[in-house]
């Protein structure tokens, strides 16, 4: 089970359990289909390829989606080593800005 707290202010400060398959469609699928978007949310042919690939299965411990192995964004593989490069280039431009 997910636990996600509601803001404050809501209609309660309500802790609500959700499975990690509700979860995972709330972040993925669920915005695409909000935004009307045909080839975002799914794998598919012709589909956007945009990928995080993981080193554990999010529906066993919804933990694992911070497990990132691999990223394919807009069709480029982005390896562990290019993602940290990446960070500590983004942290390197905050630090000076």
């Amino acid at each position: 089970m997910v636990l996600v707290m509601r803001p404050r202010g809501s209609y309660a400060n309500v802790v609500t359990l959700f499975s990690a398959s509700v979860a995972l469609r709330t972040a993925t699928i669920n915005p695409a289909r909000l935004l009307r978007l045909q080839d975002a949310g799914i794998i598919a042919p012709h589909a956007r390829a945009d990928l995080v690939l993981l080193d554990g299965n999010p529906l066993d411990d919804i933990r694992n989606t911070q497990r990132i192995r691999a990223v394919v964004l807009r069709g480029k593989y982005l390896n562990r080593g290019s993602l940290d490069g990446l960070l500590d280039e983004a942290a390197r431009h905050a630090a000076t800005n």
